[in-house]
């Protein structure tokens, strides 16, 4: 969803693995090109020239690759560096990834300043900067290129980007590597002597970027510019400029519409938002799903085509988290048709309404969840488990597990997962220290009954960590049935409070899995849990 833009970072690990003795390199990547062309180029080029400061091979790409808009695209590119080094928390191994976290690196004026530098660029790839482009942003589809970065006559082509490293022989028999095995995407051609190509390519000085004074002739005869600011450069390119700029700005769409929807929803978990009415509610989730159609639009703008700005989109993890269900549950409480009420909101705006949403406010409604039917087994957490935490010996510090719970937990050095004192036949379960702890519980289902899940939870959560009660179905084989849906305690310190969950059991499902689920817990975090509850309405 966001820049992932640590480039001197990943030049510092190729020259330490170098100097090291290290003499090969395994990367697994699905580049995505509106933000990671100059990162796989530079690593192309690192890898036979491990020495070559980035300064320098900056100055390569960006003049190469962005001509006239170069400064503006360097600086939208360093602003992304800066702020993914800068960023606050424990580090760790591809951070943030298919988290919904990763959005608060970027808060609202960041990404203003990033999407004027895509303005700015922009107008410098036309003219110069001197006038604005009309609408002042970028079109969606930009013009597409052919292998070799050129445009085709018919708009047709595609853009390639890769990492594997490939020889390329430029007119004196120097080998130069280029990413893919080719030259990076829109890079100018040459011909085997390295001169003018017969479609009017411009002069090559190695056989990968236009000569730094702008050298070169092109096919209408005028010199080609390479710098912002000096003479003008050959109109003919900038339709490639155009396009180069135009994959970052709709992958950038994506990370905006991403923010504006995260945003929303952290709203609607807020304590605050318990106390709106059916109609004020109501408002919140029309924007909030007008939010998620933006969001959904804007990843098929930068997926779609042959040129995609994004390799691929899976933003079910952004989506997943759902304070929706308990909200509907407090207007519920105390009004059984306020919930209807509100998710009419959605229906005079004419805004979908989910089905799992729908399905609860009936229940309310109805008041069908008077004399539900309670499913788990040792909720209140009253009953503890042989044994505790097998093998105890990965387990050091943990204690006391629930009964007819399972608790799977990878072993950390401060993990902890315990049952505290018996209050009233009741005990509450506690985790700390953990990376990927999950206490679940299966029970059977039938096709077309309606469950809600409860739990009381309390804690603290920082950035990355995820504190969530999940609700899924599976089949009789344990596959996944519908949709897997969590909602989670919001960042920072949480005092009791209740989490909801709702969906209903599809023909294929056989069992309905209830999970309380701690990931990534940092110094401080923690999580305390009690009185969970699984009803069927009736």
């Amino acid at each position: 969803m966001v820049p992932r833009v640590p480039h001197a970072a990943l030049a510092e690990a190729v020259r330490e693995g170098w100097w090291r003795g290290a003499r090969g390199y395994i990367a697994d990547t699905g580049p995505h090109a509106g933000f990671d062309a100059f990162k796989v180029w530079m690593l192309a080029q690192l890898l036979w020239e491990p020495d070559r400061p980035v300064a320098e091979l900056a100055d390569d790409f960006f003049t190469g690759w962005y001509g006239p808009a170069a400064k503006p695209m360097r600086r939208f590119f360093a602003r992304c560096e800066e702020v993914w080094l800068a960023q606050p928390g424990p580090p760790w191994w591809i951070k943030y990834y298919q988290q919904q976290d990763q959005v608060l690196l970027l808060p609202p004026a960041v990404r203003a300043e990033l999407r004027a530098l895509l303005d700015e660029a922009q107008r410098w790839a036309v003219d110069g900067g001197q006038t604005a482009v009309a609408g002042g942003r970028l079109p969606v589809d930009g013009p597409r290129m052919d292998d070799g970065g050129r445009q085709m006559a018919d708009g047709g082509g595609r853009n390639d980007l890769g990492v594997e490293c490939g020889n390329q022989e430029s007119g004196n028999g120097e080998r130069r590597t280029v990413a893919g095995g080719r030259l990076p995407v829109g890079g100018p051609m040459k011909d085997d002597g390295g001169g003018q190509m017969a479609d009017g390519g411009p002069m090559m000085d190695d056989g990968r970027w236009p000569m730094a004074d702008g050298g070169g002739r092109g096919p209408d005869a005028e010199s080609v510019s390479q710098i912002p600011g000096s003479s003008p450069h050959s109109s003919l390119l900038t339709p490639r400029y155009l396009e180069r700029i135009s994959l970052t700005s709709r992958a950038f769409a994506v990370t905006e519409a991403a923010g504006n929807f995260d945003a929303l929803r952290r709203e609607l978990a807020a304590p605050a938002t318990e106390t709106l009415s059916a109609t004020e509610l109501g408002a919140k989730l029309v924007g909030w799903q007008r939010a998620r159609a933006r969001l959904r639009q804007a990843v098929d703008a930068a997926t779609e085509g042959e040129a995609p700005a994004l390799a691929s989109a899976n933003i079910g993890f952004l989506l997943r988290n759902d304070p929706v269900p308990h909200l509907l549950a407090v207007l519920g409480r105390r009004d059984r048709v306020a919930p209807l009420a509100a998710l009419a909101e959605l229906t005079i705006a004419g805004e979908p309404v989910p089905e799992h949403w729908a399905a609860l406010a009936v229940a309310y409604g109805k008041n069908r969840l008077a004399g539900a039917t309670e499913r788990l087994a040792n909720g209140w957490f009253g009953e503890a488990a042989p044994g505790g935490l097998h093998p105890g010996f990965l387990h050091p510090r943990s204690g006391d597990i629930p009964a007819a719970w399972a608790v799977r937990a990878a072993p950390t050095e401060q993990g902890r997962v315990t049952l505290g004192a018996r209050v009233l036949g009741r005990r509450i379960l506690r985790v700390e220290g953990a990376w990927d702890t999950q206490v679940t519980q299966a029970q059977p289902v039938q096709p077309g009954q309606l469950f809600v899940a409860e739990v009381q939870m309390r804690g603290r959560s920082s950035p990355g960590n995820d504190a969530a009660l999940t609700l899924a179905f599976v089949d009789a084989a344990g596959r996944l049935v519908g949709e897997y849906r969590t909602t989670m305690l919001p960042k920072g310190e949480n005092a009791w409070r209740q989490l909801t969950l709702a969906d209903t059991a599809l023909a294929e499902a056989r069992y309905v899995v209830v999970g309380l689920v701690a990931t990534r817990q940092f110094d401080g975090d923690w999580l305390e849990a009690a009185e969970a509850t699984l009803r069927v309405a009736e």
